[in-house]
């Protein structure tokens, strides 16, 4: 479809002469409308921040709005891998925490885009400096052990999770 063509389909649908659009993500991330009731996803996306952005279409208005995901098991065989491959490592971990205790500042919001700007991803920069900030006066041996078991933990939460659906 040529640019011409999406443009006018995102405009009408914008506008209320189209009920319903199916697109791609890539697409879908350029609606911005507030009173989207419903999104269909026909596979699982790529990770956790893009599903969040993805659903995130619906409801902006405050309103109830559903997202539902199609898919099967060998799809959700895939979503456990990305799961455990989303987990920090021993290394990742000290080296983070090396750079948070390094920077010289207590906004959130610096101290994320200097962690992004180190390699890491933006929901594991904030995971990250929230469970820092958990555990912030404990001697650095302990922080790391603590933070180490608190990834863990949700990661293992996600797999249980996962493997519900």
């Amino acid at each position: 479809m040529d640019a011409g063509d999406r443009m006018l389909i995102q405009q009408q649908f914008i506008s209320g002469q189209l009920d319903l659009i199916c697109c791609t993500s890539a697409f879908g991330m350029g609606i911005d409308k507030a009173d989207i009731r419903f999104v269909i996803h026909m596979s699982p996306p790529q990770s956790i921040e893009a599903f969040m952005q993805e659903i995130g279409r619906a409801g902006r208005d405050g309103k109830n709005s559903v997202s539902i995901l199609l898919y099967t098991e060998e799809d959700a065989d895939i979503q456990q891998h990305l799961i455990q491959a989303e987990g920090f490592d021993d290394p990742e971990i000290d080296f983070f925490l090396v750079r948070l205790t390094q920077m010289q500042t207590n906004d959130e919001k610096k101290l994320r885009e200097q962690l992004m700007e180190s390699g890491l991803q933006e929901t594991r920069a904030r995971m990250l400096i929230h469970y820092y900030r958990m555990y912030q006066s404990d001697e650095p041996r302990v922080l790391l052990m603590k933070l180490k078991e608190k990834l863990q933990e949700r990661q293992t939460e996600k797999l249980r999770k996962s493997v519900a659906i």
